[in-house]
Order: C-alpha cells, then structure tokens, then sequence
C-alpha cells in the first residue's frame, strides 16, 4: 500500500509513502506539468501542449512512460510503459476514486473520506515509476475538477 498526503494544506505537492520510496511529486505552477523525485532519481513530467492530452515521464531527457487522455468527456487515461498498456479510470460517474489495470495490475486509489486530498493506492501495483506517475495523473484530474468547480461558482 502507498500512502499519499499533501505536503501542506494549501499545497499541490504529494508526498508518497509505503511500499515505494519515499516519493515527493510537484505540480509546475502554470502548467500541467510537474516533477517527482524518487530517491536520488529526479524525473519531469512534461505536456506536449497547451491543449494536449499527452504527457511523458522523463528520466535524464527520455521518455520512459507515455500516457494519453482519450476523450476530454471521460475520467480515463491511457498509459504505455515498457511495451504495455495500462488504464487509469474513475470507479464510477461519482467520486474520486480511480483504477489501474492493465497486465498483472489491478489497483485503486481512493481518497481518505470526500473531503481530503489524502489518498491510499492499493492492490497488485506496477513499477514505482509508474504508481508515482498514476498518482501524479490521479490528482491532476482531481486538481481540474476543484478549479472547474471553483470556476462554476464564480459566475
């Protein structure tokens, strides 16, 4: 099991615990893209474009994960590690809770209670790579739904 907390209540950062190490994941402030730091290894997150679906784990430059949001109506997302496919999807219309399956993986993150950016990943769970980066994925959805929230309520 992994452990996800926000570094502080008003913070976007993730600390990651449990059965991967000690992971930090950060968000860049005008752009979805990020870091996570994982150990000694340093790995960016960058986004193919404004208004691009794609995003790619590198490591020193590399590209070493890929992954695709489909349809921009749907809370799923594609990703490609080592010649594998793998789908990260919500459980279900409502909520926050989201899947991983894919080959030998079936996990699920799911929020500590609705009103907490806290969360859990369990089950058979891939690469640590690739658990960070679903998380880092996971709370980007969640990070859009807050602000199309908050935008709705402003009008």
């Amino acid at each position: 099991m992994v452990i996800c907390k926000p570094k502080s209540l008003f913070s976007n950062s993730y600390l990651l615990s449990g059965s991967i190490p000690e992971t930090t994941l950060d968000f860049a402030w005008f752009s979805e893209s990020g870091i996570i730091r994982m150990g000694s290894q340093t790995l960016e997150i960058s986004k193919d474009g404004l208004f691009s679906g794609r995003w790619h784990l590198l490591r020193n430059g590399t590209p070493i994960i890929k992954a695709q949001k489909a349809s921009a109506f749907r809370r799923s997302i594609e990703i490609f590690h080592e010649n594998q496919t793998f789908l990260l999807k919500a459980r279900s219309a409502f909520g926050r809770s989201m899947t991983l399956t894919g080959p030998n993986v079936n996990a699920t993150i799911v929020p500590a209670h609705p009103f907490t950016r806290r969360a859990t990943i369990s089950g058979n769970l891939p690469t640590p790579e690739l658990t960070a980066f679903t998380f880092w994925l996971t709370a980007l959805l969640w990070k859009r739904a807050r602000n199309n929230s908050n935008n709705s309520n402003n009008r």
